[in-house]
């Protein structure tokens, strides 16, 4: 526990309101929980050692502080997590979605040019000072794309639905922006 440093915690109420368990999580913000199959889906940005948020075998890990995608049981038990990004100050997740597939997505806004985008994905390089960002990890913290989006300003992601029809599954999600390109088809 940070006394001088926002900690995180995670609760768990039963439909009563009852405390099942409680949990800090770090000197940390927690920004987003999706919740499917009994597994809960935390994203947000720490400030913790190089080794706190990341566990064995994870997508990326050493990051001194960075945005981070954790994955608990709901007995709230760690099962995984990863850092996202670089590291760098000005970066954050903001939304995190398990999709009708089990895909996690998350997004939100980095000024980081690595760690973020995948070959052959709609946008491979950064654009502006800040750009919005869109990842799809499975179920087992592998990163399967990354994906920045944006113009030559500010661009910040805050939402994610998924949409799963006949023939495709589509991902819509939201955001702002302080672009006056590259938003719009």
């Amino acid at each position: 526990l940070n006394n001088f440093q926002p900690n995180a915690y995670i609760l768990k109420l039963n439909p009563e309101g009852e405390l099942q368990w409680s949990t800090y999580y770090g000197v940390t913000q927690i920004n987003s929980i999706a919740i499917k199959n009994s597994e809960l889906y935390v994203t947000g940005r720490g400030t913790n050692s190089n080794d706190y948020y990341a566990t064995e075998n994870a997508f990326l890990t050493g990051l001194n502080s960075g945005m981070y995608l954790s994955k608990f049981n709901t007995a709230g038990q760690r099962l995984w997590s990863t850092y996202y990004g670089s590291g760098v100050s000005t970066e954050n997740i903001w939304s995190v979605k398990v999709t009708t597939n089990n895909k996690v997505l998350i997004s939100g806004f980095t000024s980081s040019n690595i760690n973020i985008a995948t070959p052959g994905t709609f946008r491979e390089n950064k654009l502006g000072t800040n750009d919005y960002f869109i990842a799809q990890f499975d179920t087992e913290g592998n990163r399967e794309w990354g994906t920045y989006f944006g113009g030559e300003g500010y661009d910040t992601g805050i939402g994610i639905l998924d949409v799963l029809d006949i023939n495709d599954n589509y991902i819509f999600t939201c955001g702002s922006t302080k672009s006056s390109s590259g938003i719009a088809t």
